[in-house]
């Protein structure tokens, strides 16, 4: 069919260019749109991620206010256990002290919770370590917030590996991430399955020849 002189393998250059491109074009058309429409879902209160924070200190305190700024992020914080009762201030009154840390397994185990973000600044190491030791059987995903003005280095405190990702200005350290979580692993497989389909049906004249 593609035969040199009758203009068809320009043509089929042409064709693949087109196809790549428009292929791009859709695919990143396709995130923003899907990005649109997590966020008006997020800001209407589907498909959150369900936290809590382990220990009450400034960066704590700037994380929930980012938050209360960001609804279509899709962020519910239940609220933040900490040894001590008194409350900082700035603190949303809204989020609730749900007991102290040693209570925070038996939360985890017996309520819908998705991540553990642990606010406690570089000095309090010990007690992040705490936390993610009692947490290590669960299947929840467990960050910890960069307080940045209270680090000497960037190096990882912890034994596992560790990824940065950002939230509201703020840097997280994720220590335990689940690879896909919640809605996302449902939108990868629909994604994956419609990429594939369209590549095998414009490759399907090459792979007859």
């Amino acid at each position: 069919y593609f035969l040199e002189g009758t203009g068809k393998i320009t043509n089929l250059y042409g064709w693949l260019g087109f196809w790549f491109s428009g292929l791009l074009a859709a695919q990143v058309g396709f995130r923003f749109a899907l990005r649109k429409v997590l966020g008006t879902l997020r800001a209407r209160g589907f498909n959150l991620r369900h936290v809590v924070l382990a220990g009450n200190s400034a960066s704590s305190t700037k994380i929930a206010q980012a938050v209360a700024e960001h609804p279509e992020f899709g962020i519910n914080i239940k609220g933040y256990f900490d040894d001590r009762v008194i409350v900082r201030g700035g603190m949303p009154s809204d989020y609730l002290r749900l007991g102290p840390i040693s209570e925070i397994t038996e939360y985890a185990k017996t309520h819908v919770l998705d991540q553990v973000w642990l606010a406690y600044p570089a000095k309090g190491e010990e007690r992040s370590k705490l936390v993610v030791n009692e947490l290590r059987h669960l299947t929840v995903d467990i960050r910890y917030i960069l307080d940045t003005s209270g680090l000497m280095d960037g190096r990882n405190q912890f034994d596992s590996e560790a990824t940065l990702t950002e939230f509201g200005g703020l840097p997280l350290l994720d220590i335990e991430v689940s690879p896909l979580e919640g809605f996302g692993k449902y939108i990868k497989t629909i994604e994956d399955k419609i990429l594939s389909t369209l590549a095998l049906l414009a490759l399907a004249p090459l792979l007859a020849i």
